[in-house]
């Protein structure tokens, strides 16, 4: 008899690279003529986007780019200039080595920024820029899924993994102007943009990938009697190819911002009562088709020595998504005395994450909720509320769900003055989760059998009397004394591969001789 060994390739989930890089920001700024003098400073802040990136001979590149805006308020107005610098950066990150169908996931966020004025010209502003960076691919893996042959006994385990994974990053320019309208003044300067990208329908058609969605554009601008909002909504439709994709897959689709300029467009007269908005969004497709199939978890041999190694195997599968919407309640209370008008609020998330919580079934979404209020107080002068508040929300996780990728969105913010130095901001929630089913198990890649030598016999006799106890599993009995698991089952009347109770079992032996 031979031993004969039935082997599988599956693909198993890679992490090439996890980690955060850090890039400091520095800005030393002379106003141009045309900007009035600075006399007070009422908002720094940073927005990093990735522009672009690409992947080569295992090294990750990156385009880091850091629009930087700095308001300020000249003395004796109440108007508000807007100092707007765009500072980019190469960046590379090494993934040790070069393997298909890589995909990369960059998150940007500001950690601090100080700004200063150096004098009433000059600006002076230091700050700190990170990218949460993780690389990810699938790699084939070797395994067993069946043996045969030299009396061998296998354990075997259902296994669901990811068969094929499809990933494409498409990146297009999505154009707009956009009428301010009788209504409203004509535009000075824009002080403040804000794009929310949200991700609708993805469905294969004809073995493409058809993504739309929708892009809410924000923005605060300078007119002549003060400051003014608006918002308004660019849908997009694009086509992906990904080759190979077909119904069989399942498909997530994430849209990032990679740049984006927002002007106000001056007509014949010279006003500006449009705004040309002209946005560039990266599309990051992925497309999984998962299988099921058994391999061999463990074996042994009723008649001979036994051997084998096993490989801790990392199998992942994408789970059903999670999404949940609602509005939180966040106050504000000015320092700087009675608010007399409100002219722009907005909330931004920061350091979101998500755990997920095995013993209550539940996805833990936490973080901050930073609130701004754009003010102007009883002397006239602009003000600005900032405050940021910690954030929970408990999502119902997916059965065998072990991890999720959480992304926060505020399609919309409202705010009431509840009193005269009080602003209650009501930011508009959208919680999408991205939930994975991680699970490592050893799986057998190499097996042997010794069919020259034969196990000694125990106690030359046919059938011992075995004490067993609740929860001890029917193949740890028969693996202890290289017996057969059906001769167990058959001898015991059982119906259950783990024992339910404690008591006495018969285990018939294999004779050796």
């Amino acid at each position: 008899m031979e031993l004969k060994v039935n082997r599988e390739v599956i693909t198993v989930c890679e992490e090439l690279y996890s980690g955060v890089q850090e890039q400091s920001t520095e800005l030393d700024y002379i106003l141009p003529d045309y900007f009035p003098e600075i006399f007070r400073i009422i908002q720094a802040r940073m927005e990093p986007r990735i522009e672009s990136y690409a992947i080569s001979d295992g090294v990750l590149t990156y385009e880091l780019c850091v629009e930087i805006c700095v308001l300020y308020c000249a003395q004796d107005s109440p108007a508000v200039h807007c100092v707007r610098q765009k500072l980019c950066y190469t960046r590379t990150v090494e993934l040790g080595r070069q393997c298909e169908g890589i995909a990369a996931e960059l998150i940007p966020k500001p950690d601090y920024v100080n700004c200063r004025a150096v004098n009433q010209r000059r600006i002076d502003l230091r700050g700190v820029v990170s990218v949460r960076i993780r690389a990810t691919c699938g790699s084939q893996q070797e395994v067993i899924g069946d043996i045969f042959g030299l009396h061998a006994q296998t354990r075997k385990e259902p296994v669901t993994y990811t068969a094929r994974r499809l990933h494409g990053v498409r990146t297009f320019t999505l154009s707009e102007v956009a009428e301010l309208g009788e209504a409203k003044p004509a535009a000075l300067q824009i002080l403040r943009t804000d794009v929310q990208l949200l991700g609708g329908d993805a469905r294969i058609i004809a073995g493409k990938l058809a993504a739309k969605g929708d892009a809410v554009v924000r923005l605060l601008y300078s007119c002549e009697g003060g400051m003014e909002s608006m918002q308004f909504t660019l849908p997009y439709s694009q086509i992906v190819d990904l080759e190979g994709i077909d119904d069989a897959f399942s498909c997530t689709v994430r849209p990032e911002l990679a740049g984006c300029e927002i002007t106000p467009a001056a007509k014949n007269d010279g006003e500006a009562r449009s705004i040309q908005c002209e946005l560039r969004i990266r599309l990051v497709c992925t497309a999984v088709k998962t299988a099921v199939t058994e391999l061999v978890t463990d074996v042994f041999s009723t008649l001979h020595p036994c051997s084998y190694t096993a490989a801790p195997v990392r199998l992942s599968g994408c789970g059903a998504p999670v999404s949940d919407s609602g509005a939180e309640r966040c106050t504000l209370v000015s320092k700087e005395g009675e608010i007399r008008r409100v002219y722009d609020v907005w909330c931004t998330p920061r350091n979101m994450g998500a755990r997920v919580l095995p013993e209550s079934g539940s996805i833990e979404v936490s973080g901050m909720l930073a609130c701004s209020v754009l003010a102007q107080s009883d002397s006239t002068a602009p003000v600005m509320l900032e405050q940021e508040f910690p954030f929970t929300r408990m999502l119902p996780a997916p059965e065998d769900c072990t991890a999720a990728q959480v992304q926060v969105q505020i399609p919309a913010c409202s705010y009431t003055l509840t009193g005269s130095d009080t602003v209650v901001l009501q930011p508009e929630l959208r919680i999408l989760a991205d939930t994975q089913v991680l699970r490592s198990m050893p799986l057998l890649t190499e097996v042997h059998i010794d069919q020259e030598e034969r196990i000694a016999p125990k106690d030359n006799c046919a059938l011992l009397l075995y004490y067993g106890t609740a929860g001890e599993t029917v193949w740890d009995i028969a693996k202890k004394y290289s017996t057969s698991i059906q001769a167990i089952v058959e001898e015991n009347d059982l119906t259950q591969e783990r024992l339910t109770e404690n008591g006495m079992l018969l285990i018939p032996l294999v004779d050796r001789r």
